[in-house]
């Protein structure tokens, strides 16, 4: 389990909502990725094709074409429990019958009689429902067949153009051939697996026990994709397409996008996820706990989507990034130790370089990686040669972990510390005596630049933006009023340096000895990180959720660059020139965002 630390973000809640009636919202012609408004209400009877969306709520059947508004297609006489489309005709399953209709409308047909079942999907061959002994075929007339007899009720099912794969509630995944109905078993995903999906040559399923599996239908050689709060799994020719932590993803050729949040909505925990044109009919919740049915583009079909660089199985501790590589330390604390892992940015390639006992900080610069260890009280660094050397020893806190040009840097609350590159102890660099006599709570934020070093909330004269050089006194940039706090790091921009003050202003020093500045920033929004470079950008938490935002240094104009779909959790995130570097909550994946 994630622990949560105080920068986290506020998660949108994902709050019951009754039923509202389906109503039909406006229509939207969809330009993708535009996302689209179907209807109102927490449905989950919903079907959908390439040409339109169907739900079923409150005893009628509609269908909404992607272009125009929704009608009513039909009003079966028995509540309908799922719904199925091959294109032509929708398959809408009630507790003991099967009807059928044409996507296009015309009479409503019931054509068979069911025994009790758990899913329903829809190809070309016609219907197939998992019932309690096995897998039960019905085409478009109503010839049924019971293709063999599995143990125990089958509870998720998927087709490709030979087989039926069925799932059964004890973890069982059996291919059925169509024809003959021979099984075979190809996987165990062990009891209540919810979903399974299909690309050769791999079969993919959702259960509590692997959470995102699959195995290789040639070889049997089973691998487990992701972990977490997994929801709902489909299939878009060779893209997979899940819900996992609130979030829409897609995995295709071993690389995975994931799509920004919509409406400032998460994907609801038990919504239907299903594949539609170029992307998905889903239920979204807001942040007040209110749900509707919308139309998602996959992810790759929006312009900035987010990339997974990796998918971390333990707790991620500490996260640094530096030209081409992100690097991470993660751990499950359970007497053993956490691993530090580069990662390449541009191909995901992982590599160890070394472990330590509890790494509770990380910096990454000039091709070494330095990072604090709870367990040993002490700061080591990873040479370039892979070579790990100690800097220091029987340290405390370490706050602002930071490589220089020549030196390292960090501050414990009191003082701010620095060891050199050349080898050595650290030193204690007091700018003031009464900097001995720091709060102690606040974490500093420690950056240098050239031959000085930058950083605020150290010491009791009062937090600030100060300046200091190797074995010199202070300089203040700036000190907050008496009713002013300081926030969300110290970073550059320009000539400029840039920390937060209260929930959304900035305080902007000057380098050149020009006086600073405050710009103000919006009564509904927090600052939890800031992010230098070539421009200012922000991680607020605003309205409508979490999100990325670049700021206009003058004016404090704000501009959405990215919403997040849920929580960026674990250690803070960091960034380059390129992407905002973070771990989504409830799935293990270190996100690449684009700035």
């Amino acid at each position: 389990m994630l622990v949560r630390p105080r920068w986290a973000l506020l998660v949108l809640a994902a709050i019951a909502a009754c039923r509202t009636g389906g109503r039909p919202v406006a229509a939207v012609a969809p330009t993708p990725p535009a996302a689209i408004a179907l209807a109102d209400g927490d449905l989950a009877v919903v079907a959908a094709d390439r040409q339109a969306a169907y739900w079923y709520v409150e005893g009628a059947l509609w269908r909404r074409p992607w272009r125009g508004g929704a009608v009513v297609l039909a009003r079966p006489p028995s509540p309908i429990l799922a719904l199925a489309s091959d294109g032509e005709r929708v398959y809408a399953a009630a507790a003991d019958r099967l009807f059928t209709v044409a996507t296009s409308g015309g009479a409503l047909r019931a054509v068979a009689a069911l025994p009790a079942w758990h899913a329903l999907v829809a190809d070309r061959e016609g219907a197939w429902l998992g019932v309690d002994d096995g897998v039960l075929g019905v085409d478009a007339s109503g010839r049924a067949r019971t293709l063999t007899r599995l143990r125990g009720p089958v509870v998720a099912l998927t087709t490709d153009a030979t087989r039926v794969f069925a799932a059964t509630a004890s973890g069982a995944i059996v291919a059925l051939a169509k024809a003959t109905g021979a099984p075979t078993v190809v996987a165990s995903a062990g009891p209540d697996p919810r979903a399974v999906a299909v690309i050769a040559p791999r079969l993919y399923w959702i259960s509590p026990t692997d959470g995102l599996a699959s195995v290789d239908l040639r070889t049997g050689a089973r691998r487990r994709e992701a972990r977490g709060r997994l929801g709902a799994l489909g299939v878009d020719g060779d893209r997979l397409l899940l819900v996992l932590g609130g979030a829409l993803a897609e995995w295709r050729g071993g690389r995975g996008l994931v799509a920004p949040a919509v409406d400032g909505g998460l994907i609801a925990d038990a919504s239907p996820l299903v594949v539609a044109d170029a992307g998905v009919v889903v239920t979204l919740r807001d942040r007040d706990g209110r749900a509707g049915l919308w139309w998602i583009a996959r992810p790759s079909a929006w312009s900035r989507p987010a990339v997974v660089l990796a998918t971390v199985a333990t707790a991620p501790r500490a996260l640094a990034v530096e030209r081409d590589r992100v690097v991470y330390a993660s751990g499950d604390r359970a007497g053993r130790p956490d691993a530090i892992v580069a990662v390449e940015r541009a191909t995901g390639a992982a590599r160890p370089l070394a472990t330590a006992g509890a790494v509770e900080a990380l910096a990454a610069g000039r091709g070494r990686v330095a990072f604090a260890d709870a367990a040993t009280a002490s700061v080591r660094a990873i040479e370039r040669d892979g070579a790990v050397r100690t800097l220091a020893t029987e340290v405390g806190r370490v706050d602002g972990l930071t490589i220089g040009a020549t030196d390292v840097w960090w501050a414990d609350g009191w003082r701010l510390w620095r060891a050199t590159g050349a080898g050595g102890a650290a030193v204690f660099h007091a700018p003031t005596p009464t900097a001995v006599d720091g709060d102690g709570f606040t974490p500093a934020a420690v950056l240098p630049l050239g031959a000085h070093v930058y950083y605020t909330s150290l010491g009791r004269p009062g937090d600030g933006v100060y300046r200091a050089a190797r074995g010199s006194g202070r300089v203040a940039l700036f000190e907050r009023g008496p009713a002013e706090s300081l926030g969300a790091g110290l970073v550059r921009v320009g000539d400029e340096l840039i920390t937060a003050s209260g929930a959304a202003a900035l305080v902007i020093a000057p380098l050149d000895r020009r006086p600073p500045r405050r710009v103000p920033g919006p009564a509904d929004a927090t600052i939890v990180a800031l992010f230098g470079g070539p421009r200012l950008t922000a991680l607020s938490i605003t309205a409508t959720g979490a999100a990325l935002e670049t700021i206009d240094r003058v004016s404090g104009a704000r501009r959405a660059r990215w919403a997040i779909p849920g929580e960026l959790t674990g250690p803070p995130p960091v960034a380059d020139d390129a992407a905002v570097y973070g771990f989504l909550d409830d799935t293990g994946w270190l996100l690449a965002i684009p700035r």
